[in-house]
């Protein structure tokens, strides 16, 4: 049996270390209350109803406006009642809770994804709401546990390109 070489080993190293990563992020406060979100606002009959309806005058509006001579009386109508029901569908509790857990896990992401690149290309991170002076908040590695987990074990390996990218897909009117 042929021995693994140094490259090799790296490589599987690399990849171990990014499903720990994936693993701590589906282990955390900000993914479980995305999912929880998530499992409400697919359970919410009445904004799901609304859901459908918006999905289907969608598809009106898109068959209407591809004829080659539209009904603009018609696609006014329709686009009036599709605003109607976005803004219906994205006021409801369901929706604000899905759409803010989703934005702080696609936050993390984003965090982890900006200190392992910066990790590969040598330049300083700072978090978005940093004020660049750590006396203030005690460090930007202190601020997310599942960062300065990423942070500790890209450090251990030089020269590494690996680009975490969120999986999230678009939330609005998920259905």
């Amino acid at each position: 049996m042929k021995k693994p070489n140094r490259t090799t080993e790296n490589k599987m190293d690399i990849i171990k270390m990014a499903h720990d990563i994936g693993k701590a992020v589906k282990e955390s406060d900000e993914m479980k209350a995305y999912e929880a979100a998530q499992a409400a606002y697919l359970a919410d009959s009445a904004i799901q109803t609304k859901v459908t309806e918006y999905n289907v005058q969608q598809k009106a509006f898109a068959d209407e406006s591809a004829k080659t001579a539209p009904n603009d009386f018609l696609l006014g109508a329709i686009r009036t009642r599709l605003e109607a029901l976005a803004g219906e569908i994205t006021a409801a509790p369901s929706y604000v809770a899905f759409a803010e857990s989703q934005e702080k896990v696609t936050t993390l992401l984003a965090e982890i994804n900006e200190t392992i690149m910066a990790e590969v290309t040598g330049e300083e991170h700072h978090h978005h709401d940093c004020s660049h002076d750590c006396s203030c908040c005690g460090g930007c590695r202190n601020k997310l546990p599942v960062v300065q987990q990423a942070h500790a074990k890209f450090q251990k390996i030089n020269g590494i390109f690996f680009l975490l990218r969120p999986h999230l897909g678009t939330i609005r009117f998920l259905r």
